[in-house]
């Protein structure tokens, strides 16, 4: 079990007090996911031109944000980003002491997390002969996505070829302007935030409420096993 949290911003220009807000709201977001994973956590920012930070550690979210290169990490939140892809690892497989095996995790072009667990891991990976360069098994659902001929090749051909429990969120930087998640067998709640004109989304309806007093009537009902593709441009 571990905890996904982020927020995805239609590109726009916002001041500083509602920036502020927002990495405000995020910080808490992640707090609130620590209770279902404290092995690691981190985030990653994306802006609208594809650049991105990644910062992880094996630390819970309390010990994390108080981490100096933390601090200075998500203070690069400025108008360019679109995205803020956060989570909270329960290790099941792979330390999390090595931090590659910690989330998100890069493939490539390709930035994800993911709440659940893979059975059939090593089976993909050789199936589809894909590099390993981590212990985790979550690595390869990115590297099937990274790898993959198109994105109807992976949702249609290669997804249902993973046995486990998934609910994933990813960007891939040669298109940032999109945001994915898949609600596959694990949950993901995902609301508009009208004051920040985005959507703020996580593993439960708790983690988005310790960011935002959420209004019910703005939740975006995600069915199981089902895609959502946010354009941020639109």
């Amino acid at each position: 079990m571990c905890g996904l949290a982020g927020i995805i911003l239609k590109e726009k220009d916002r001041d500083n007090d509602t920036l502020n807000r927002v990495s405000r709201s995020f910080t808490d977001m992640l707090y609130e996911a620590d209770m279902r994973g404290g092995h690691a956590t981190g985030f990653a920012l994306i802006d609208k031109f594809g650049d991105y930070t990644i910062c992880k550690k094996p630390k819970n979210a309390y010990k994390f944000f108080q981490d100096q290169e933390t601090l200075d990490n998500i203070d690069l939140i400025y108008n360019g980003v679109t995205t803020l892809m956060g989570h909270t690892r329960y290790a099941t497989l792979g330390s999390p002491e090595v931090n590659k095996n910690n989330h998100p995790i890069r493939t490539g072009q390709t930035i994800g997390t993911h709440n659940g667990s893979i059975s059939n891991h090593k089976e993909l990976f050789s199936k589809y002969s894909m590099a390993r360069y981590a212990q985790v098994d979550s690595e390869a659902i990115f590297r099937l996505y990274e790898t993959a001929d198109n994105l109807d090749d992976f949702i249609k051909d290669r997804l249902p070829k993973v046995s486990g429990r998934v609910a994933i969120v990813w960007a891939d930087l040669e298109r940032p302007e999109y945001v994915y998640m898949v609600k596959a067998n694990n949950p993901i709640q995902m609301y508009y935030i009208p004051e920040i004109d985005g959507y703020a989304y996580g593993s439960t309806d708790a983690i988005v409420s310790a960011g935002f007093n959420v209004d019910y009537t703005n939740s975006i009902v995600i069915e199981p096993n089902t895609m959502v593709r946010i354009n941020t441009k639109t």
